[in-house]
């Protein structure tokens, strides 16, 4: 038998390895850094163990939890801004700053109870409020979606009287900003704040989302047992459905699957997903191939978003070194 057989035979292994690992649901590690919000039990034994929420970071197959909070924190949404970790603290009203290795960089924004969190291209951050603005059912929005600068300015707000139980905010290219509904809603806002129209998909009950600011496409995350990630095309006045990504397949010890945290990564082009039901983060490629699903070292029963570090662009003198190198290589050859 020569190499050439014994590479391939080890390459078809591999992939039917791969396959069968991810029917089982324990597919591989993340290709991308990533951080998870999620609860984690901390100590003590049933009923009187304690739960806190902590942030997970995730090299491969090594997750430290890198900043633990208090009993007052409920860390619920995460996002990337200029190289530093936002997190949205519902408990403690603020969203957080962290270096990538966890360590406390500031309070980027005070704001009540805020809940998913999302970034931009232009640098804008975006957040949803939890926050009841009116103790009657039938007021006044109980519930605000925030447009903050870099600095933590607030430079819009996104209101509706039909806006009673947001979900997942984001923006495309535009700047126009999204904002999904647990009634099966994705309402659509001009930057000013102006409201353009709102997209119904009856029995579409959706968590959190993200944008491909560049392929006009919107992943929507099913609070709905076993269905997976909704595609939604943004490229018209109003999003129109394009496909569903199946939601993997259930590990044994839970009957279902429920995507809370969605996450798009421009850099990769990878599209990255929680499981809060059971613990696990999943990495879908370009073409929506599952390709990890990843059971995280979370001993709570919460695991809420995730977000990842680009992916290093190699440096011009990166690529001058490979240039020469094959240069040098295409001269010998000669």
């Amino acid at each position: 038998m020569n190499t050439r057989t014994i590479l391939v035979g080890a390459a078809i292994a591999m992939v039917w390895l791969g396959d069968w690992r991810l029917a089982e649901g324990n597919a591989g590690v993340l290709s991308q850094t990533a951080f998870l919000a999620g609860e984690q039990q901390t100590f003590g034994e049933e009923p009187d163990f304690i739960f806190l929420d902590a942030v997970g970071r995730l090299d491969g197959a090594d997750q430290t939890f890198i900043a633990p909070g208090d009993e007052s924190s409920r860390y619920s949404g995460l996002a990337l801004l200029n190289g530093e970790l936002l997190v949205a603290d519902f408990g403690n009203d603020e969203i957080r700053k962290l270096t990538t290795s966890g360590d406390p960089a500031g309070v980027f924004a005070s704001i009540l109870n805020p809940v998913h969190l999302e970034t931009d291209s232009s640098g804008s951050v975006y957040t949803t409020s939890g926050h009841l603005s009116s103790p009657s059912c039938c007021g006044p929005p109980n519930t605000v979606a925030t447009r903050f600068d870099s600095t933590g300015a607030i430079t819009g707000q996104f209101m509706d009287n039909d806006l009673m139980h947001l979900a997942g905010i984001d923006a495309d290219a535009s700047g126009n900003v999204y904002i999904a509904h647990l009634g099966g809603e994705l309402f659509k806002f001009a930057p000013s704040g102006t409201l353009i129209g709102v997209a119904t998909f009856p029995g579409l009950e959706m968590s959190d989302i993200a944008i491909d600011e560049t392929g006009n496409r919107l992943f929507a995350g099913s609070v709905l047992a076993d269905v997976g990630i909704h595609v939604f095309d943004i490229s018209g006045t109003l999003p129109t459905l394009m496909e569903t990504i199946p939601a993997p397949a259930s590990p044994p010890f839970y009957s279902s699957t429920e995507i809370v945290g969605v996450h798009y990564d421009s850099s990769s082009q990878h599209l990255f997903a929680t499981d809060g039901l059971n613990t696990r983060a999943h990495e879908y490629d370009e073409n929506f191939n599952l390709i990890a699903s990843f059971l995280t070292e979370n001993n709570g029963d919460v695991l809420r978003d995730i977000v990842t570090l680009p992916v290093p662009t190699p440096s011009s003198l990166s690529l001058l070194a490979i240039a020469v190198a094959g240069a040098a290589c295409l001269r010998r050859r000669r």
